[in-house]
C-alpha cells in the first residue's frame, strides 16, 4: 500500500509530496531498526553510471568501513542509516517518493545549476531537508547560499585529479593545446572552432565524445591543426602527455575534472572562470583565467602566454588524490574509514 501512494506522489505538487512523504515516515519510524540495515546507500541509476560521478563513488565507499549498497532507481529504497545521492536531481525526485529516506541522513553532490524541471522553491525545500550538500567549489556552494539553502549544510569538496595508470607530472616543450570533455553546448563549441582557425600555429587536440552531433563539428574536423580522440580512460594518462597547455573554455562547470588532472601532469591551464578554476589558478602563476563570454583573440593570446609559462603547475595541486578527496567526503558524511586504500597516481 505504501509503494503504490509513493508511486501516486510523482504526479502530485511538489511540496505537498514531500509533506505526505515525510508523514508516512513517521509511521514507519516505529518499527525497530533491524542490524541489517547498510551504513550507506549508494542512489546510482544506470543512466549515471559510467560516468565520473560514479567514479567519486566507487573511490568514497572503497575507503569507507561498514556496509553498502548501490540502488540503481530513485524509487524502492531500502532503509538505511545514511544515503548518498551523486546529482541533486536524484534527490529531489526520490524525497517525495520514498518515505523510509526521511529516516535517514541525506547527503547530496551538487555540480552546477542545471534545469531539473522543478520549481526553485522546490529543489531549495528539498536542499534545505537534506543533511549536507556538497558542492564541488566554492562558486556554486555561493550560489546555493544566495537562492536560500542554510548555510550550515552546504560544504565545498573539490574533486581529484589523479587519473588511472602510472601518471606523473612531465616535462613541457612542443606540446598541444589539449582539451578533455563530453560534448554539451555549455562547453563553448564555437569558442574552440574560433580558435583553432585563429591560432593555425598551434595543434589542438580534443579528447572527448559526442561532439559529433554539433553543427559545427564536420568543417572543425577538417582543420589540419584539429584532432579529434576517443579514448578509454586507461589511456587518459598517453594523452595528457602530449600536452604542454590545457584549454577549459566551458560557459558553465562544476569542475571541470580534467581541469584539475591536466594541473597534476604540469600542464599549464588556460580555462574560463567557471568551477572550481578560480580556486585552483592563479593568474599568470600558475595558469591563465579567461571571462566566460571571452573572444577568441583574448584567449588566444592567454594560451601562448601559457607556453612560455615556466612554473612548476603540478605543486599545486599535489594534494587532490581519489584518497584524499574520499576522506574528505566520507567526514562530511559521517562516516569511519577503513585505511585500506591504495593511493593511486
Amino acid at each position: 500500500m505504501l509503494i503504490r501512494l509513493g508511486k501516486s506522489l510523482l504526479y502530485y505538487g511538489f511540496r505537498q509530496a514531500y509533506g505526505v512523504c515525510r508523514l508516512l515516515s513517521s509511521m514507519l519510524a516505529i518499527a525497530p531498526t533491524k542490524a541489517d540495515h547498510p551504513d550507506l546507500v549508494v542512489v546510482l541509476p544506470r543512466h549515471a553510471q559510467a560516468w565520473i560521478l560514479e567514479r567519486m563513488c566507487n573511490e568514497i565507499t572503497a575507503l569507507m568501513s561498514g556496509s553498502v549498497i548501490y540502488h540503481e532507481r530513485v524509487t524502492r529504497l531500502p532503509r538505511a542509516r545514511k544515503y548518498l545521492f551523486p546529482h541533486y536531481s536524484l534527490y529531489v525526485q526520490a524525497l517525495k517518493l520514498n518515505p523510509v529516506l526521511w529516516l535517514g541522513e541525506r547527503y547530496v553532490y551538487y555540480t552546477h545549476p542545471k534545469d531539473i524541471g522543478v520549481k526553485e522553491d522546490d529543489w531549495v525545500y528539498a536542499f534545505n531537508h537534506a543533511t549536507q550538500i556538497i558542492s564541488g567549489c566554492e562558486m556554486f556552494a555561493d550560489y546555493l547560499k544566495r537562492k536560500g539553502v542554510a548555510s550550515h549544510i552546504v560544504s565545498n569538496v573539490i574533486g581529484a585529479g589523479y587519473v588511472v595508470g602510472a601518471i606523473r607530472p612531465h616535462e613541457r616543450g612542443d606540446g598541444v593545446v589539449g582539451l578533455s570533455s563530453a560534448y554539451y553546448p555549455r562547453k563553448n563549441p564555437q569558442l574552440v572552432a574560433d580558435l583553432v582557425n585563429f591560432m593555425p600555429h598551434r595543434k589542438f587536440m580534443l579528447l572527448g565524445k559526442g561532439w559529433e552531433y554539433w553543427d559545427g563539428f564536420a568543417e572543425l574536423n577538417e582543420k589540419p591543426n584539429f584532432e579529434y580522440l576517443q579514448l578509454p580512460y586507461e589511456s587518459y594518462p598517453a594523452f595528457y602527455s602530449l600536452m604542454d597547455v590545457f584549454l577549459s573554455p566551458s560557459i558553465l562547470e562544476g569542475g571541470p575534472v580534467p581541469l584539475l588532472e591536466a594541473m597534476v601532469c604540469n600542464i599549464v591551464p588556460v580555462a574560463s572562470q567557471t568551477g572550481f578554476a578560480t580556486e585552483l589558478i592563479r593568474h599568470g602563476d600558475n595558469g591563465f583565467l579567461f571571462r566566460v563570454n571571452a573572444g577568441a583573440g583574448e584567449v588566444a593570446e592567454l594560451i601562448d602566454r601559457a607556453f612560455d609559462l615556466q612554473a612548476d603547475v603540478s605543486r599545486d595541486v599535489a594534494e587532490y588524490t581519489w584518497q584524499r578527496y574520499a576522506e574528505k567526503m566520507l567526514n562530511v558524511m559521517g562516516l569511519d574509514s577503513n585505511c585500506s586504500f591504495e593511493d593511486r597516481r
